[in-house]
């Protein structure tokens, strides 16, 4: 009998923006994963995705959450609840305002079946300026926001109750336990976007922007009509894997992370 693959819990906490919100679901739904579940929290004085929800209706594997809004709560303790309210055995960070390639949850997987690893980042993704219009392939760290590992791996630290940075001292944790498989080389798994009403301010988006490789002109009107959703997730998952080999000899695999 072929073995039942575990239920990952994909977490997004959202505020006020709807169609990013849409974007974001689509992308979840065209996962070629095939056991997997959304909790999208947002709280009740959101009154843009109450909204939403009352005109947009989806299967059993999207699960809403709405929570108080008074008082108000952190993004750390607002990913904490919503991870304690998952049922999967594995989470997956999933925000609200990016965009993610449809076999990032089965490659993920993948990664952390190969290497015993209580979870798996990726060192590099990709990144659009809505601003600028353009994209590139970012420098090599951590990436926060790119994490899929075990549910009781994640409660052992847990979000930071923080508003913004709440994410950078739990994969600390993990990595220094050596809990993360480090995915390299594939950043066209997920599609960090700057839209100008982010957690972090210009000066952050910028010091990115600056480390990291553009892609040429060509690849780059392809990553502008992804992010228009002029393409399906699909197609644009195609599309990706045909950019990123490209850049391969830009991307090295330097010093430990």
């Amino acid at each position: 009998m072929k073995d039942v693959l575990p239920l990952i819990s994909c977490v997004c906490i959202t505020r006020d923006k709807p169609d990013l919100l849409e974007r974001a679901i689509d992308c979840f739904l065209n996962q070629t994963y095939p056991n997997k579940q959304l909790v999208v929290l947002y709280e009740d004085i959101d009154e843009l995705t109450k909204a939403f929800f009352k005109t947009h209706t989806y299967d059993s594997s999207v699960v809403i959450l709405e929570v108080s809004g008074n008082p108000k709560l952190t993004i750390g303790k607002l990913r904490n609840y919503a991870i304690s309210k998952a049922d999967g055995e594995f989470i997956s960070q999933w925000d609200d305002d990016d965009w993610y390639h449809s076999k990032r949850l089965e490659l993920a997987y993948r990664y952390i079946q190969q290497t015993g690893k209580d979870g798996a980042i990726l060192t590099r993704w990709m990144v659009f300026s809505c601003v600028e219009q353009q994209a590139y392939i970012s420098n090599r760290r951590l990436w926060e926001g790119s994490v899929l590992c075990r549910k009781d791996a994640m409660l052992e630290k847990g979000y930071d109750d923080l508003i913004w940075g709440e994410d950078t001292p739990i994969i600390e944790y993990l990595h220094e336990h050596k809990k993360l498989a480090l995915i390299e080389q594939m950043p066209l798994l997920y599609v960090y976007i700057y839209h100008g009403s982010n957690s972090w301010n210009y000066d952050h988006w910028n010091e990115i922007f600056k480390a990291s490789i553009p892609l040429n002109e060509e690849d780059n009107s392809v990553m502008q009509k992804i992010i228009a959703n002029e393409y399906t997730v699909e197609t644009a998952s195609a599309l990706l894997d045909s950019i990123c080999p490209k850049y391969k000899s830009a991307m090295p695999e330097s010093m430990p992370l």
